[in-house]
């Protein structure tokens, strides 16, 4: 079985290093299992909580057990994978106390929905709107297609500066998202708000911004689409001041994923190379569960 697992790790891209160190976690915790008459493939929460207070009377700081549940986490997803399994019982399983990154202040499904609309119709009331007021109708139309991206698909800038005229399928209602440092290819659905948007401005809109020859599906007039990007970050933010940056919508629609599909499915989503980079929101997630399960976690 530790060949299995060692060969999904490698699979997800970790080091020699770091696939050690899980395969050695895995036996720490096979050995506590076959100590308690228990089958390591069939742990339930409760017996896990178990096993986490077992490596604290032994010396395991908060840390370290929580390193040892990430590699539970690994093997549960690996073990699911194999369809050994049916559900990972270490999925939101964190010691509290500990330095966790939570990433935002994360807003809701139902907020971003409000952000994007708000966007839309140029709800910019603010003093410094006469600043960033935009010199003609279509760049707007053009800043409302990225916006929706952002709200909806959870691209990243460099994503968003990368696609082609060929990577939108209006016909199919897909937006074909290609590989970028760091990041994978994947096809995300367009929600039915967008494709009117997006057809106005590939088929006009887009023409009447420059005429220079080019496949890039988001173009300016001279400035760096990335300057484009800064200025639309600066309209969010009038919009909703809570709003830190693109990168702050991303991580809220990533949160949003995390909620309605199990990992590998937000993984997939998100372009995320390797499933530790999707781990990295579950913090966000369980800031949001209900006081029944937080009742049920280890306190410190």
């Amino acid at each position: 079985m530790s060949e299995n697992f060692k060969k999904y790790l490698q699979e997800q891209g970790y080091s020699s290093t770091t696939i050690q160190s899980h395969i050695n976690n895995l036996k720490r915790l096979h050995g506590w299992a076959m100590q308690e008459g228990l089958e390591p493939e069939q742990l339930s929460y409760t017996e896990l909580l178990s096993y986490t207070k077992h490596c604290q009377n032994g010396g395991a700081s908060k840390e370290t057990v929580n390193h040892y549940l990430i590699t539970i986490r690994h093997y549960f997803n690996h073990l699911i994978e194999q369809e050994q399994a049916i559900e990972n019982p270490a999925q939101y399983l964190q010691l509290k106390g500990t330095l966790r990154k939570r990433l935002y202040d994360i807003f809701t499904p139902v907020e971003l929905e409000s952000i994007y609309h708000r966007y839309c119709i140029g709800d910019f009331s603010s003093k410094r709107y006469s600043t960033l007021k935009l010199r003609h109708e279509r760049e707007h139309l053009r800043n409302k297609v990225i916006v929706g991206m952002l709200i909806y698909q959870g691209l990243r800038s460099d994503e968003i500066i990368h696609l082609r005229l060929e990577d939108i399928k209006l016909r199919q209602g897909m937006l074909e998202v290609p590989e970028v440092k760091n990041s994978n290819s994947r096809e995300l659905k367009l929600e039915s708000c967008q494709i009117m948007d997006l057809h106005q401005y590939i088929t006009a809109g887009r023409k009447e911004i420059t005429d220079r020859v080019s496949d890039q599906l988001f173009v300016s007039t001279g400035s760096k689409l990335y300057n484009t990007l800064n200025k639309i970050a600066q309209q969010l933010q009038i919009i909703e001041s809570r709003v830190k940056s693109l990168q702050h919508i991303r991580a809220s629609v990533i949160t949003k994923w995390l909620k309605l599909y199990n990992l590998r499915q937000v993984q997939y989503l998100a372009g995320h190379k390797w499933i530790s980079s999707t781990e990295e929101y579950l913090p966000n997630v369980m800031e949001g569960l209900s006081e029944e399960i937080n009742k049920y976690h280890p306190l410190g």
